[in-house]
């Protein structure tokens, strides 16, 4: 049985608890929280643990993370391809400019 009473009318929740206990029935308390919150909640379950959040998070969808994840690898991989084409460029200049022995 699931309740959702509120607080100013506990004293049913008290006797509904205990008849469903004495009848061998889940009892599963629903706290009110709307009137806490300004906006719409959204909810989530991490296992068995409900999670009130105040906005929808994008990165819940697996989709979404593979594409966040692919941007990632892509943009990385081009930062690194382009650092090391300027390293290896700097490389052949010093190369060219500064191999010149010293004579003393």
């Amino acid at each position: 049985m699931f309740c959702s009473l509120s607080m100013e009318e506990g004293r049913y929740n008290f006797s509904i608890m205990n008849h469903c206990e004495n009848h061998l029935l889940y009892f599963h308390g629903v706290p009110n929280v709307c009137k806490g919150f300004p906006r719409r909640i959204w909810h989530s379950m991490v296992g068995n643990m409900p999670i009130l959040n105040l906005r929808y998070e994008p990165l819940g969808k697996m989709e979404n993370r593979i594409l966040k994840r692919l941007f990632d690898v892509v943009f990385s991989g081009l930062f690194w391809l382009l650092f090391s084409l300027c390293l290896s460029h700097s490389g052949k200049y010093y190369k060219i400019n500064f191999s010149r022995s010293c004579l003393l």
